[in-house]
């Protein structure tokens, strides 16, 4: 049997800018749905690799993630509630998450609902008022489409995760090699 590719860990700088502009392209030229539903997918990987890192046994650590929502830690919303739990979020980045998760389910499960009208727009708002103190999302929230908007806050939200991770595979790469034995205690 092959053996399954390990999940990824850190963040390259490279797909911090890949990340940037695929979500800029989707909420400039492309669909609500694509904006909304590309955003999440980011985060939720993000936030993937920021626990996996966490994980000292890797092998256990790809179980639990696992790649469907059956394993312990596969859907998004477990995930959150897991990062917070361990500080590997704050409190206030998991209800930003759980609401870009709700906006995605909603995008997700219905084909009748558009950003700038009821209970969408409610919720993006309320995304960028919990956003607000981590970022500076007001003078975009004046001047775009509410698509651009939700946008530049999930890309707010995730710019903290995205350096996290970025300075994780930094310490990572710089780890001593834990398989040489121990000094002799002196």
């Amino acid at each position: 049997m092959a053996r399954k590719p390990a999940l990824k860990t850190g963040f390259a700088p490279h797909e911090m800018s890949g990340f940037i502009e695929e979500l800029t392209r989707e909420a400039t030229s492309g669909s609500e749905r694509a904006t909304i539903l590309v955003a999440s997918a980011h985060a939720d990987e993000l936030l993937r690799r920021r626990l996996y890192g966490l994980m000292v046994d890797k092998e256990a650590g790809a179980a639990l993630l696992g790649d469907n929502a059956t394993a312990p830690l596969g859907s998004f919303s477990a995930r959150t509630q897991a990062a917070v739990a361990l500080g590997a979020i704050t409190s206030t980045e998991g209800k930003c998450l759980d609401m870009v998760r709700g906006i995605r389910n909603i995008y997700a499960h219905r084909l009748d609902h558009e950003i700038d009208k009821g209970s969408v727009k409610d919720r993006v708002l309320a995304l960028c008022d919990l956003v607000g103190p981590l970022s500076d999302v007001e003078p975009i929230r004046r001047e775009n489409p509410l698509q651009r908007v939700y946008a530049a806050a999930v890309l707010a939200l995730m710019m903290g995760l995205m350096v996290r991770l970025m300075e994780e595979g930094r310490a990572n790469t710089q780890k001593p090699d834990e398989s040489a034995p121990d000094a002799p205690m002196e």
